[in-house]
């Protein structure tokens, strides 16, 4: 596809959504201009297959997930459990 076939636009993240999980517009149609809307982009898909029953808990952008190690850490001070 050469650049008079492209199409250069923005919509809200509810508008990106709601196309995502309509199946009207595939991650694969199109790409991301920068790392923001990336990030956006991928947030909403992981979403989206969360409700779809997928066991995905997606962090939304700006973000971090913990790390491996604190999943299930106990919120007990170590001094205290051993009693």
């Amino acid at each position: 596809m050469n650049a008079s076939n492209r199409v250069r636009l923005e919509l809200s993240a509810e508008s990106m959504e709601r196309l995502l999980a309509t199946g009207m517009l595939r991650a694969a149609e199109f790409r991301c201009l920068d790392l923001r809307s990336k990030s956006t982009v991928w947030y909403l898909l992981l979403r989206s297959l969360s409700r779809a029953g997928f066991m995905i808990e997606p962090v939304p952008p700006g973000q971090k997930r913990a790390a491996a190690c604190d999943y299930g850490r106990s919120t007990v001070p170590h001094s205290r459990k051993k009693a």
